[in-house]
């Protein structure tokens, strides 16, 4: 599980083209179509890689309105990486539960992605101000540490999902 001092995410490596195939079908039942698409996945990956560090490093330095904006934005991304994995497009909303609902009925993340729904106004709600000027409050510590632990875990899982646990083109060092 997560632990404040031994967490270290690595990027994810993009897999050279004749694996392909291999990356686009995983182990999971969707499938994307072309090349274009198993790199979007790959790059969708590294942007949740890099989305869930930073959340990290702002949760320890206190800014809980940016962490919880980059945790949703680390769910975001893995949900965009499922369904482009499905061959399924979605438009530009940020809503969580949105995306986790596009995705086939019986998908293994949907119930995991609408978990994270009530994040979705972060995007907004921690960036700007209201029409009064006031700005949200953040989420509590203790409510966004169990957040942080869940989008670790989501990753993680994601990975293995569309690459395969055994894969061997999945790198150790990315395990999250």
């Amino acid at each position: 599980m997560w632990a404040a001092t031994s967490f270290r995410v690595e990027p994810t490596i993009l897999r050279p083209a004749e694996t392909t195939k291999q990356v686009l079908h995983g182990t999971s039942s969707g499938q994307a179509a072309g090349c274009m698409s198993a790199s979007k996945v790959q790059s969708y990956f590294v942007l949740a890689d890099r989305g869930l560090k930073t959340a990290i490093i702002l949760f320890h330095a206190g800014q809980m309105e940016d962490a919880a904006l980059n945790v949703q934005q680390t769910v975001e991304r893995i949900a965009r990486a499922l369904l482009t994995h499905a061959g399924l497009a979605f438009g530009t909303s940020h809503n969580l539960g949105q995306m986790a609902l596009s995705l086939p009925k019986d998908h293994a993340f949907v119930d995991r992605i609408i978990s994270f729904d009530d994040l979705s106004t972060a995007v907004t709600a921690f960036r700007y101000p209201t029409e009064g000027g006031r700005l949200k409050k953040a989420p509590a510590a203790e409510t966004l540490k169990i957040k942080l632990e869940l989008a670790e875990t989501l990753v993680g899982d994601a990975k293995k999902f569309v690459y395969g646990e055994n894969s061997k083109f999945w790198p150790a060092e990315l395990v999250v």
